[in-house]
């Protein structure tokens, strides 16, 4: 609403203009930073179970890259098609050559990424995480993960809907509190403004305003 659209509002009209504004600048806040936070709590998360899932193929693939077993460490790596976020998967001989890889069918067509040092990055649709393989103080490997995000945009659908239902919900509840409280708020100024006009036109100092 414009200031001169709002300049051309009765008091009463602009009690409840203020009131329903401040609201929505209120609720559009509090929603804005609760599915912020929750959100980052939930990459975290994400980030979180990549990490305990990259650990687990890094402890199993131990032998495999001492061994240059690289049957036993593609075996490995096909235990992942039990986690269906789990795209693509590279193992890592210590000399940072490709030693074993699997694909989620559809996605068999990825060329595996350099080796790289302990790390996770988000893409647009992916998450992509770096963990080395260690036996005693040497490193014999690195795992390499790509899990999509498709947990994340469900996650944030479900924020974008339970927000707007949210913000819906307390604008309704707040014009409904703006419409019953203006009364008492606009009632006294009003009998104000009128008992101003009234002195100025009659002369009258003695007239009591109305509460």
């Amino acid at each position: 609403m414009g200031m001169r659209a709002l300049a051309k509002l009765s008091i009463k009209k602009k009690l409840i203009a203020i009131q329903f504004v401040t609201a929505c600048l209120v609720l559009l806040l509090a929603s804005a930073a609760f599915v912020a936070n929750d959100l980052r709590s939930f990459r975290s998360a994400l980030v979180t179970s990549l990490s305990s899932t990259a650990q687990l193929m890094s402890e199993s693939s131990t032998s495999a890259l001492i061994f240059l077993d690289a049957e036993s460490a593609t075996e490995t790596l096909a235990i992942l098609h039990l986690e269906s976020h789990v795209v693509n998967a590279c193992t890592y001989d210590a000399a940072g050559d490709v030693f074993a890889t699997y694909s989620k069918p559809g996605f068999e067509s990825f060329t595996c990424p350099p080796p790289q040092a302990d790390d996770h990055f988000f893409g647009d649709d992916y998450l992509s995480l770096f963990r080395g393989t260690v036996r005693g103080a040497d490193r014999v490997g690195t795992i390499y993960l790509r899990s999509d995000l498709s947990q994340f945009r469900e996650k944030v659908y479900e924020y974008a809907i339970l927000a707007a239902a949210v913000l819906v919900a307390g604008l309704l509840l707040s014009l409904s509190l703006a419409l019953m409280l203006q009364r008492a708020i606009s009632r006294p100024v009003l009998n104000l403004v009128a008992a101003t006009r009234n002195v100025s036109q009659t002369g009258d100092y003695e007239r009591r305003v109305l509460a």
